[in-house]
């Protein structure tokens, strides 16, 4: 009894996990982020990337992470493997961040790299102080 208890609470849990949407591509992403008045969070990864996996198992599953991306961007993720990286972007390695405007213009320079979510929320909030 204790072991189905156990594993429906786990089960439960993983269900309501924090986690963010990601807009399906980056002209959708721009339009709402003009719409809601947000910034664009961009993300280029790709499947076989450690790190990659790493900020979107952990760091974009903590509250606080999530919390902040929901309120002042929306997201999108690009996998360079999988689309072509869009004329402008200089993706060094993976991943790699811009911020940008609704209009696709980028706001400072790139996140390249992961980090904990302490230091990755510090980083993003760089960007909305500008």
């Amino acid at each position: 009894m204790k072991k189905t208890i156990l594993i429906l609470l786990l089960a439960f849990s993983a269900v309501i996990a924090t986690d963010f949407d990601w807009a399906p591509n980056l002209k959708s992403a721009e339009k709402e982020a003009a719409k809601e008045n947000k910034l664009v969070f961009l993300m280029f990864s790709q499947k076989t990337c450690r790190i990659c996996n790493y900020m979107k198992e952990k760091v974009f599953e903590d509250e606080s992470v999530v919390n902040f991306i929901t309120l002042h961007f929306v997201p999108v993720e690009i996998d360079i493997n999988e689309a072509k990286v869009p004329e402008g972007f200089r993706v060094i390695g993976t991943p790699t961040f811009y911020i940008l405007k609704p209009d696709g213009e980028p706001v400072g320079r790139p996140i390249v790299g992961g980090a904990k979510a302490p230091a990755f929320l510090k980083k993003l909030e760089g960007y909305i102080q500008r």
